[in-house]
């Protein structure tokens, strides 16, 4: 029955598209376009990151730093699969949309 319905669904995504244009993707690409990316890049996350403090008073900004630091450390050690949790937990996205990547995140 869910097979079915995954076959409805891919046919209905692929109705429009003439079989000369689905031959220039791939199956990767096309899943790509569709689901957006789930490896994520920890460097491009940390630029797009705005990094706030939640105690009830401002530390020192080397304070800030020394956590922002041990933060993005912690995150660099993580798997692929752990990284998309993580990315899970703070936006509710399962993947990165393939177009705007970190630039317009939720979160």
């Amino acid at each position: 029955m869910e097979l079915t319905k995954m076959k409805e669904g891919w046919d209905s995504v692929f109705k429009g598209i003439r079989f000369s244009t689905a031959k220039l993707f791939t199956p990767y690409e096309i899943c790509r376009a569709l689901a957006g990316t789930r490896t994520l890049d920890v460097r491009e996350w940390e630029r797009a990151s705005i990094f706030h403090y939640c105690g009830i008073e401002e530390p020192p900004t080397d304070v800030l730093e020394t956590h922002r630091a041990m933060f993005w450390g912690c995150v660099d050690t993580l798997s692929d699969e752990d990284r998309l949790g993580l990315l899970h937990f703070v936006t509710g996205m399962c993947a990165l949309p393939p177009t705007t990547r970190f630039s317009h995140l939720p979160g």
